[in-house]
């Protein structure tokens, strides 16, 4: 997973004078076990559904390719991804409630999740389910921005982009010329991986063209659903400024001293050599450029052309006044903040979580959450490297996609030896249980 580390940080003196935060009671296997048993029914009407409304070979693909995507929905209830939280879960019925009361064509039967991941991000589901990620509490600038997003994605669920991808992929795979492209893969005598990359190129484009224009429809009736309510015209688009900006953001930049702050020890004093860099210099990694172009398979269009398109809806004399975040919407930014550590850790992110831990350890060093979250991620990072297991929950080195500061938090964490590790997590979980 990909963990988004920009240099954008909420001034979070202005929100809390508390010492120590306190970690949000997120358990509820009660509600997602409801969750799961609620969404395997309602996947078992909808596939009855569809097996009705098709025949033949594409009712079994279609059902097919439909039992994958259920599937991969029902791990969000079984992999802890969901957060149950009063306040937020709150924010978002009730956002959610005044979308449907101004817009009374919608149905009145959606559902808004919570998930534990840091990307800046929310996503529909289809079956009137729209997933939104913590981390857009994060980044964005206030409640109409995050709303924003939700009407976008409720957009998607509308026009049943998902399904009908589906359908049409389903229809792809048992159209003729698939078939006879497959054979002729198959019949070839030489050359036959570059005959299966360039049918998948081919399928890449096809489908990137489709869905950058769901995108643009989306965003489109995202607005019409935003127009009928009260909340400020320009935080639409500005939403989408917002997420712009974060594309452009440059890393965030760890102080390197803290690593000797932080793992100087009485039992184990502090080792120069754990910060040394791998050289990468001689290395040519022009053997491992990309073949296909990420533009030409992006699956949204550029930002600009999507704030260009969203603005020409709105209209040209609004209100330009900055919409400041309430109270509310901030402590939830700064619960989004201090949470990440925790959501990384669940989701098994031990090499993200404790990057985090490390960022929010410079303006805040005697917080005791973010020291008990050094011991544990230190006491996991252990366990995985003794069972030689670490780069399920590290990243490895990769100095052409990662930042300076987080290739050298990196070096550090795989120049360390066992016992080395094993000192720090005792040291942490033993201090700040």
């Amino acid at each position: 997973m990909k963990v988004f580390l920009v240099s954008f940080l909420i001034v979070i003196a202005s929100i809390a004078n508390s010492q120590n935060y306190v970690a949000l009671d997120t358990t509820s296997w009660e509600k997602t076990e409801a969750l799961k048993s609620k969404y395997e029914a309602e996947f078992k009407r909808f596939n009855k559904d569809i097996s009705q409304e098709y025949s033949g070979k594409l009712k079994k693909e279609i059902l097919r390719l439909l039992e994958g995507s259920q599937d991969e929905i029902l791990k969000l209830f079984t992999d802890g991804d969901l957060l149950f939280d009063n306040d937020f879960n709150t924010f978002l019925n009730t956002s959610l409630d005044t979308i449907v009361a101004q817009n009374p064509e919608l149905k009145k039967d959606y559902t808004l999740l919570l998930s534990k991941s840091p990307s800046p991000n929310a996503y529909s589901i289809g079956y009137n389910v729209v997933m939104v990620n913590m981390g857009l509490f994060k980044y964005l600038d206030n409640s109409y921005q995050l709303r924003s997003v939700i009407m976008h994605e409720l957009a998607h669920d509308i026009q049943k982009h998902s399904l009908n991808n589906i359908i049409a992929k389903a229809k792809r795979n048992l159209s003729d010329d698939s078939k006879k492209t497959l054979q002729d893969i198959k019949d070839a005598r030489y050359n036959k991986g570059g005959l299966a990359f360039k049918r998948m190129k081919k399928l890449l484009i096809s489908q990137s063209k489709k869905n950058q224009e769901e995108e643009l429809e989306a965003d489109s009736i995202g607005y019409i659903l935003y127009n009928n309510t009260k909340w400020p015209k320009q935080a639409f688009a500005n939403a989408f400024l917002r997420l712009k900006q974060l594309e452009n953001s440059p890393n965030y930049v760890l102080d390197s001293t803290i690593y000797r702050r932080l793992f100087d020890l009485k039992e184990q004093p502090f080792n120069a050599k754990w910060l040394k860099k791998e050289d990468f210099s001689a290395y040519n990694y022009n053997h491992y450029k990309e073949k296909i172009s990420e533009d030409s398979i992006a699956s949204h269009p550029e930002l600009d052309i999507r704030i260009a398109k969203i603005k020409s809806y709105m209209p040209k004399n609004q209100d330009s006044t900055v919409v400041k975040p309430s109270d509310g919407f901030l402590k939830l930014q700064y619960n989004a903040v201090f949470q990440q550590v925790a959501n990384l850790f669940d989701l098994k992110e031990y090499g993200a979580s404790l990057y985090s831990c490390m960022t929010l350890l410079h303006n805040h060093p005697k917080d005791h959450y973010l020291l008990k979250y050094v011991g544990l991620n230190f006491m996991e990072i252990y366990k995985a490297q003794k069972s030689y297991t670490l780069n399920r929950h590290v990243e490895k080195l990769n100095p052409t996609e990662q930042g300076d500061s987080y290739n050298l938090f990196l070096n550090f964490i795989w120049n360390l030896r066992l016992s080395e590790m094993k000192k720090i997590a005792d040291y942490y979980t033993e201090s700040y249980p």
